[in-house]
């Protein structure tokens, strides 16, 4: 999970703290995609403060599998 991955990085690389977002959507073209996923994280009280931290690294991934599902990731992490 999440947490057991986040304790690592935070020791490995000397992080304060890491944060991760999650959405799964299916039906939406890539050129809705963007907007969804801003949109919702935003409209999302835990997900908008994980967006709004003082972020110094940050990474978004994007993955597309069979029958049109999508999974959108978002990680970041402040180092001490």
């Amino acid at each position: 999970g999440f947490d057991r991955r986040a304790g690592e990085a935070e020791e490995r690389f000397g992080l304060t703290w890491a944060a991760e977002n999650v959405l799964r959507a299916t039906g939406y073209a890539d050129t809705t995609l963007a907007d969804l996923v801003v949109k919702t994280w935003s409209e999302s009280r835990d997900h908008r403060k994980n967006l709004l931290r003082s972020n110094v690294y940050t990474g978004v991934g994007i993955f597309r599998g069979e029958g049109g599902v999508v999974w959108v990731t978002q990680l970041s992490a402040r180092p001490h």
